[in-house]
C-alpha cells in the first residue's frame, strides 16, 4: 500500500487511526442523541412516514 499511495507507513497508520477515532466519535454522538430521544422507528416505519415507496416504479406516472 505504501508504494500504491506514495505515503509512508506512518502516514497510512495515522490516517487509519484518525478515521477510527472519527467513527468512534460519530458513534458516541449518535448514542447520546438516541438516549435524548428514545422514540425509535423501524426502517419500514420511517420510509412510510416519509412517503418513500421503493416498490413503486419511478417511471410510472
Amino acid at each position: 500500500m505504501v508504494r500504491y499511495t506514495g505515503q509512508s507507513a506512518e502516514q497510512i497508520a495515522l490516517a487509519a487511526l484518525l478515521e477510527q477515532l472519527e467513527d468512534f466519535e460519530d458513534l458516541r454522538i449518535s448514542e447520546a442523541r438516541m438516549s435524548d430521544n428514545p422514540q425509535f422507528f423501524s426502517m419500514e416505519e420511517a420510509m412510510f412516514r416519509l412517503g418513500i415507496d421503493l416498490e413503486k416504479d419511478p417511471t410510472d406516472s
